[in-house]
């Protein structure tokens, strides 16, 4: 998108965009035509921009939501182990928790 000078007509605006893998330069116009689309092009660019710096903090809050329960979820998880084990229980293969066998009571 921009402002070209070809021959002496004066300053005109173009517009580029993708068709079927492309580039396509379309002719607009000049003089308070090319002047309101500059101002229209530039105001949905300014707004994909805002809309990239929301989604952009969005994931970036949402990571540290993610840090957060992460390390919560590690702590019930050893919280839990411990009460297993207190329990009389173990962890079968690293999975299933079953009760110990035979365990001597203290």
């Amino acid at each position: 998108m921009g402002w070209e000078n070809r021959g002496e007509n004066g300053p005109y605006y173009t517009r580029s965009t993708r068709c079927n893998g492309r580039v396509v330069r379309e002719y607009i116009g000049g003089g308070l035509i090319g002047e309101i689309c500059h101002l229209v092009d530039m105001d949905r660019r300014n707004l994909r921009e805002l809309d990239k710096e929301i989604l952009r903090f969005d994931l970036e809050s949402l990571s540290t939501a993610d840090r957060d329960m992460a390390a919560m979820y590690r702590q019930i998880q050893m919280l839990v182990h411990a009460y297993l084990q207190n329990s009389g229980f173990h962890q079968h293969n690293r999975g299933e928790w079953r009760r110990v066998r035979n365990a001597k009571k203290e």
